[in-house]
């Protein structure tokens, strides 16, 4: 059976990613978003090895914070999108969804379209 998350270990690797943010220029809430989907996703994956979850984790928060300013651009610039509510408030819940589908549903759906845009291109 595989060692559940220690409190500390998330929370060295939780401001591990927000100093990797300073360090890149990527916005370091940004990424604790990304990061708290990644683990909020780890909810409802089989279990993975300790190093596997980190990681995991991790790329879920470089992921939503890549993302998150061009998804919230394109939701707030849709026509019936309400323009009192400012888009810098509307980035960190999707950094969280974004983080949240990314393991899951983001990757894997990538690849298969790619896949499948690479036979069609074969035959």
């Amino acid at each position: 059976m595989t060692e559940p998350v220690t409190p500390s270990a998330l929370a060295l690797t939780a401001s591990g990613v927000a100093v990797f943010g300073v360090i890149t220029g990527l916005h370091p809430q940004l990424l604790v978003a990304g990061f708290a989907g990644g683990l909020w996703a780890l909810f409802y994956n089989e279990a993975w090895p300790l190093l596997r979850r980190i990681l995991g984790a991790i790329m879920s928060a470089l992921i939503a914070a890549w993302i998150s300013p061009a998804a919230s651009y394109a939701v707030t610039s849709l026509p019936f999108w309400p323009p009192a509510i400012p888009r810098d408030l509307l980035q960190f819940p999707v950094a969280l969804i974004i983080g949240l589908l990314s393991m899951a549903v983001l990757g894997p759906g990538l690849l298969a379209l790619t896949r499948r845009k690479i036979e069609d291109a074969s035959k």
